[in-house]
């Protein structure tokens, strides 16, 4: 299954360079990075698709889940104004 569709409203994909739940490069299989490209193209005229890809590091790996699990975490805040963002603009529509 490859979810490359298109899509109708604002989209935003987390991903933490290093998870190895899932991966955002995991050569040479097409990762996060890889669906991030293909929703673009699929989606450029609405530009509608946000990825926040945090590089190796950035993401505290929380026991006993890992780095995985801690993106919820550690994006929650930056999350919370992209979704605010989106109301506020929405509010003036």
């Amino acid at each position: 299954m490859n979810p490359d569709l298109p899509i109708t409203v604002p989209v935003r994909i987390t991903q933490a360079a290093d998870d190895e739940r899932v991966r955002a490069d995991p050569a040479p299989l097409p990762g996060t990075d890889a669906l991030v490209e293909e929703l673009t193209v699929t989606n450029a005229p609405r530009r509608n698709i946000h990825y926040r890809r945090y590089e190796p590091g950035a993401v505290p790996a929380d026991e006993p889940l890992g780095i995985h699990f801690a993106t919820i975490d550690h994006d929650t805040a930056e999350l919370t104004e992209w979704l605010a963002a989106l109301l506020e603009d929405a509010a003036h529509d």
